[in-house]
């Protein structure tokens, strides 16, 4: 909640300002000693200029496994490990090869903290009037060196509000550990799957329809982009309407990897998604990561 944060218009966003649906002090995201990356698991892209049958007899010859393509070619491959050598090592034996582009561990990633600020008089990024956040914690704390707040140093929410408030027309993915689709100021703002995604998202996690947040981390998320605003329940969100699509890739631990992340990009992009929030975080860059993102902004 720092003020000095600046709050970007970016199609990739960590937006972390509010929420009304779920409790912070259940995310359960708490061990720091969880390790980089899926042990046994690998990530190879093939050069473009490969063919499928070369993928997999380059595959076969390595003794690796072929899980799912995360990609539409098929170029990018998730690969099981059962030769027993380890994870660095078959990183290297795949980028030996000039027909790979590149080779990678299948990263961990988890869940960023979302404060728990469940009233709208409590959030300096939508309406700074020089309030004390009584909520806040750290150096935001009342008595710390950031509180009370400095008028005017938001989002100017309430003039963009005088605009609209309706951002339904763009459908929004909120890739994270679910999201509670039942909640009062959440369940007119999802997003609607027909009668193939009835629960409005997949879940990438269990690999089922139901994209339910077993953790509370992706709901807050949620209700920060769309929470019903002006119905006298809960807070607000920075849309008062919108199409929430829940797309489930982190565990009830707000732990998820590469390859599920991956998933769900390509699901929320072939659905019909223009933006996508990932609240989560990793340790090491990620090729498969990069090339993905940049394939979604291609397609708008």
């Amino acid at each position: 909640m720092n003020q000095s944060r600046k709050i970007l218009p970016v199609c990739f966003s960590v937006l972390l300002l509010i929420a009304s649906a779920g409790d912070s002090s259940a995310f359960k995201f708490k061990n720091p000693n969880v390790p980089r990356y899926v042990p046994g698991e690998l990530i190879v892209k093939f050069k473009n200029d490969v063919s499928a049958a070369s993928h997999g007899s380059i595959l076969k010859a390595q003794g690796y496994v072929r899980g799912k393509s995360l990609d539409r070619s098929g170029a990018i491959h998730h690969l099981k490990i059962t030769t027993g050598e380890s994870v660095e090592n078959a990183v290297e034996s795949m980028l030996r090869n000039p027909e790979v582009e590149y080779a990678q561990p299948n990263f961990i990633y988890h869940a960023l903290t979302v404060p728990n600020d469940p009233s709208y008089g409590q959030s300096w990024g939508l309406h700074n009037t020089g309030q004390t956040i009584t909520q806040a914690s750290g150096p935001d704390a009342p008595g710390g060196e950031g509180n009370p707040g400095i008028a005017n140093k938001d989002m100017a929410m309430e003039n963009a509000w005088n605009v609209t408030t309706d951002c339904s027309s763009a459908i929004v993915a909120v890739l994270d550990s679910g999201v509670n689709h039942t909640h009062e100021d959440l369940s007119d703002n999802m997003w609607d799957g027909g009668v193939t995604y009835p629960k409005h998202g997949y879940d990438f996690v269990d690999s089922d329809v139901d994209p339910a947040d077993l953790n509370g981390h992706g709901s807050h998320v949620a209700a920060t982009i769309g929470a019903a605003g002006n119905n006298s329940i809960g807070s607000t969100g920075v849309c008062w309407k919108a199409k929430i699509m829940a797309v489930r890739v982190l565990d009830s631990n707000g732990l998820g990897n590469t390859s599920s992340i991956i998933q769900g990009i390509n699901f929320a992009v072939s659905h019909g998604a223009k933006v996508v929030n990932l609240s989560l975080g990793g340790g090491s860059f990620d090729s498969a990561m990069s090339s993905t993102i940049s394939s979604a902004k291609s397609s708008g």
